[in-house]
């Protein structure tokens, strides 16, 4: 009776893990937002969350989060990953936080050919949407010795995935939209996504464009991610809108950006608006839509005073035919 009783355990035990050791892609999004949603708990210390150091509710080698996963998924995972597949709970919360590419991505560069993602410099002109080259300014974040969790995106007719964490943005139908929101078989330009899966990382790095978009991996993404989760507005362009004083002292004097430091990884010219980005996250739906709406004029005059200052006659140009037909609009009602 013992010995039919243990057999029934093991085999149950082996059915568990056969279930858990292979995730389909919506199962790695849904993991992966989980953990962006326990970060903004701010509970990321290496014990688990609201488990013990063996695991809380768990086991010793899954529970809530096991001593190197931070906020891991209760009970998914071994000892080391926290979820048995390709990584889903390292040191804590900045693992999952990292919006960026791997080093394992490749960017064609005007006059170099295809480059690895972490040769990218700061005054390269890489591959961009509109199949033209665009210059990198700034290399937002750069890190090469971070772990982070990475989506891998497979699409016909590439040789090899895009390697992309799930904050950042990539286009789809022309839309920029997270990178954790994209299915199987949504239409990455000419490419159509076969698979999705999920793999650690060391090396975070994010080049900005002065155009705001590049093609890594032949697919086409921005330089941006998505830095609010619950807002409704276009975060690609309101990012592009942030970087608008950067590009401008980039244009007149591109030695400045050259020599760009870093703090934590991330330029010294944006290290305070990304951890202002991170608090704002941390807010309510409503809370988050009212931040974003206060910024959104600051961000556009910003943008507009580049414009005028880079290209005054377009820009006036613009502004004299806007005039014009609000007066058309005027005399027409009159």
């Amino acid at each position: 009776m013992k010995l039919n009783l243990l057999l029934a355990l093991i085999v149950s035990a082996q059915a568990a893990a056969a279930a858990t050791s292979k995730k389909t892609p919506e199962q790695l999004r849904g993991q992966l937002k989980r953990k962006l949603q326990e970060d903004s708990s701010g509970d990321g210390t290496g014990t688990g969350g609201d488990g013990t150091g063996t695991g809380g509710d768990g086991t010793e080698t899954g529970g809530d989060g096991t001593g190197t996963g931070g906020d891991g998924v209760g009970g998914d995972g071994d000892s080391s990953s926290g979820d048995g597949t390709a990584g889903d709970g390292t040191s804590g919360d900045d693992a999952v936080s990292s919006p960026c590419f791997s080093r394992f991505n490749n960017v064609e560069v005007q006059g170099k050919g295809m480059t690895a993602m972490d040769s990218i410099k700061v005054g390269d002109y890489v591959r961009t949407g509109n199949d033209d080259f665009s210059r990198v300014f700034s290399l937002a974040h750069l890190d090469h010795e971070f772990e982070a969790d990475f989506l891998q995106v497979y699409a016909e007719g590439l040789e090899k995935p895009l390697e992309i964490t799930g904050m950042h943005m990539l286009f789809a139908s022309g839309k920029a939209i997270r990178a954790d929101e994209v299915n199987v078989g949504d239409m990455l330009g000419e490419s159509k996504v076969s698979d999705i899966t999920s793999v650690k990382r060391n090396g975070v790095y994010a080049p900005i464009t002065e155009s705001g978009d590049i093609v890594v991996s032949g697919i086409h993404a921005s330089s941006y991610y998505a830095f609010l989760d619950r807002i409704p507005f276009n975060q690609h362009v309101m990012s592009h809108f942030f970087f608008a004083p950067h590009r401008l002292m980039c244009s007149f004097d591109f030695d400045l950006c050259k020599n760009e430091g870093h703090t934590n990884g991330y330029t010294n010219w944006a290290y305070w608006a990304i951890q202002i980005m991170e608090k704002s996250n941390e807010f309510i739906a409503p809370v988050q839509c009212v931040l974003a709406a206060l910024a959104l004029p600051f961000l556009s005059a910003a943008y507009g005073f580049e414009q005028m200052l880079i290209a005054p006659f377009t820009t006036l140009a613009i502004i004299g035919f806007m005039v014009y037909k609000k007066n058309q609009q005027g005399i027409s009602k009159v």
